[in-house]
């Protein structure tokens, strides 16, 4: 009698092979995405009124350069 041959699963290796290179291709544009953004999540973020008024520099030079 014959033994069964385990399958090898090509189409497995080809379905993740495909989402790794679709995710290499698109993260880079999603991260750039996020990046170009985050000025606008930091502003909408809740609790954003609570922080701490910005400080004089180390050389002493006026908050605002427009008197």
């Amino acid at each position: 009698m014959e033994q069964k041959r385990i399958p090898r699963y090509y189409g497995a290796r080809i379905y993740v092979t495909s989402i790794l290179l679709y995710f290499f291709l698109a993260l880079p544009f999603i991260g750039f995405i996020i990046f170009q953004n985050a000025p606008a999540f930091m502003a909408n973020r809740p609790g954003h009124e609570k922080e701490l008024p910005a400080h004089l520099d180390s050389l002493g030079g006026l908050l605002d350069s427009i008197p």
